[in-house]
C-alpha cells in the first residue's frame, strides 16, 4: 500500500482511498453514458422530426446554451453551498430526466430536457472541480487530473464505438436507460465518499436579505477583484476563449476530412480519428502524472501543449494521406490531454473561498467560445477551404499563446526588484 493511502492527513479527513477510486471510476461511466447519449439523442431527434437539420441544430446548440446560461450562477453557488450537494443534487436530477426522454420521446420535450441537463452539467462540473484539491489533498491534484483525464478519454473512446453498436441492437431507449443508471451510480458513489468538506466562511452582510440579484453581482464582483491581482491567470482565461472558439473548426473539419478519405466508410474513419486522439489522450495522462516538472511550470506545459496541438490541426487536416494523418492525430491527443489537465490545475490552484466562481468563469468562457467558434466557422468555410479556416483558427490560438507568453515575460521583468547603483 501507497505511503499516501496511510499518510495522516487521509485518516484526518475520513478518507478511503477505495471510494475516492470508485467515485473517479464511476464517474467516468457517467461521462461514457453521456457520449453515447449525446450521439443516440440526436439520431433520435432526426428519426423524429423526419431529418429536420433546424431540429438537429437546434438540439446540438441547446445543450451549451444551458450550460452557459448556468456557468456564472452554478460558481456562486459552488463558493456558497455544500458542493457535495450540489454535485448529488445534478446527478440524481439527470438520471431522471434522461429517464423522461424515454417516457416522453417527442422534439420539444428533448429540446427541454437537454437544455435542462447542459443547465446542470455546469453545476456539476463546477463544484466537482472546485471540490478536488479538498477530496483528494491539494499535493495529489495534477496525479488526480491527470487520472480523470485519462477515464475520460477511455470513456470517449468506448462510448463513441459503442453507442451505433447498442442502439442498432437494443434501440434508443436502452441507451438511455444506461446513461441514466450511470447518473444514478454515480450520485451513489458520491454519497459514499467521505471528506471534509471545509466550510466557506461569508461576510455577515453577504447573506442579509438583500436581494438575490445584488448578492450574485456582489459575488461576481469578488472574484473579479481576485483575477486582476492574478494577471497570469487572466492571460491563460484569454488563450482558453480563443482556444476554445477555435476547436469548432476541427470539430466540423474532422467529418469532413473523413469523407474525403473515402466516402463509404465516413463513420469507421471518423471514429477511427477519434478513437487515435483518444489513445494519445490515456498515454499523456501516464507521462504526466507525479511529474514534478510539470507541476513546476504549469504556464509553460499549458501554452507549449496548445502550441503543438494547434500546429497538428493545421497538418493532418490539410493532408488525405493515412500515413501522416494517424501519427499526427495521436500527437494532438497527447497534446490536447496535456493542455486540458495543466489548465484544470493552474484553476484548482485558487483560493478555495473564491474557486467555485473561477470554474464558473472557465465554464462561461468554454461555452460561449464554442458558440462563437460554431457561428464563425461556418462563414469563414463560404469564402475558404476547410483546411484555410483551419489556418485561421489555429492561427488565432497560437497568436494568444505568443501574446500570453510576452505578458507573461513583461510581468515577471516587472516584478523583479531594480538593482540599486552601489
Amino acid at each position: 500500500m501507497s505511503r499516501s493511502a496511510l499518510s495522516p492527513n487521509a485518516i484526518k479527513r475520513g478518507r478511503s482511498p477505495v471510494n475516492r477510486k470508485l467515485f473517479l471510476y464511476v464517474n467516468a461511466f457517467s461521462h461514457l453514458g453521456t457520449m453515447m447519449d449525446m450521439i443516440v439523442v440526436n439520431s433520435m431527434i432526426y428519426v423524429l422530426t423526419d431529418g429536420s437539420t433546424m431540429w438537429l441544430s437546434a438540439c446540438l446548440g441547446i445543450r451549451v446554451l444551458g450550460g452557459m446560461l448556468s456557468s456564472l450562477y452554478s460558481g456562486v453557488l459552488a463558493d456558497r453551498f455544500d458542493r457535495k450537494k450540489l454535485m448529488l443534487f445534478a446527478d440524481f436530477a439527470r438520471a431522471a430526466l434522461i429517464l423522461g426522454m424515454i417516457v416522453f420521446p417527442n422534439p420539444t420535450m428533448i429540446l427541454i430536457i437537454s437544455f435542462l441537463i447542459g443547465f446542470l452539467a455546469s453545476f456539476f462540473q463546477v463544484s466537482f472541480n472546485a471540490e478536488v484539491p479538498q477530496i483528494f489533498g491539494e499535493d495529489k491534484v495534477l496525479e488526480v487530473n491527470a487520472l480523470i483525464m485519462r477515464l475520460s478519454s477511455i470513456a470517449m473512446v468506448i462510448g463513441f464505438f459503442s453507442s451505433g453498436l447498442v442502439t442498432e441492437r437494443f434501440g434508443f431507449s436502452t441507451v438511455l436507460a444506461i446513461d441514466a443508471l450511470s447518473f444514478a451510480l454515480s450520485g451513489v458513489a458520491l454519497m459514499l465518499m467521505k471528506w471534509e468538506r471545509t466550510p466557506v466562511k461569508r461576510q455577515e452582510a453577504n447573506v442579509q436579505a438583500k436581494g438575490k440579484l445584488a448578492s450574485i453581482f456582489e459575488d461576481l464582483g469578488e472574484v473579479k477583484r481576485y483575477l486582476m491581482l492574478k494577471p497570469l491567470l487572466l492571460t491563460v482565461f484569454g488563450v482558453y476563449l480563443v482556444q476554445t472558439a477555435g476547436a469548432s473548426g476541427h470539430n466540423v473539419g474532422i467529418p469532413l476530412l473523413a469523407a474525403a478519405l473515402d466516402p463509404a466508410a465516413q463513420a469507421k474513419i471518423y471514429g477511427f480519428i477519434w478513437g487515435t486522439w483518444g489513445i494519445g489522450s490515456v498515454v499523456a495522462s501516464f507521462l504526466i502524472a507525479r511529474r514534478n516538472v510539470v507541476q513546476k511550470h504549469l504556464n509553460g506545459f499549458y501554452y507549449g501543449s496548445t502550441v503543438v496541438a494547434g500546429l497538428g490541426f493545421i497538418t493532418f487536416l490539410s493532408s488525405e494521406n493515412p500515413w501522416l494523418i494517424f501519427p499526427v492525430v495521436f500527437l494532438v491527443g497527447v497534446s490536447e490531454a496535456v493542455c486540458g489537465t495543466t489548465f484544470s490545475v493552474l484553476m484548482q490552484q485558487c483560493d478555495n473561498h473564491v474557486r467555485g466562481r473561477v470554474f464558473g468563469v472557465s465554464a462561461l468562457l468554454n461555452r460561449f467560445g464554442f458558440a462563437s467558434g460554431f457561428l464563425l466557422v461556418p462563414l469563414l468555410m463560404d469564402i475558404l477551404t476547410m483546411p484555410q479556416t483551419i489556418m485561421v483558427c489555429q492561427g488565432a490560438v497560437i497568436t494568444a499563446v505568443i501574446w500570453a507568453v510576452w505578458k507573461s515575460s513583461s510581468h515577471k521583468l516587472k516584478k523583479q526588484p531594480k538593482q540599486t547603483a552601489a
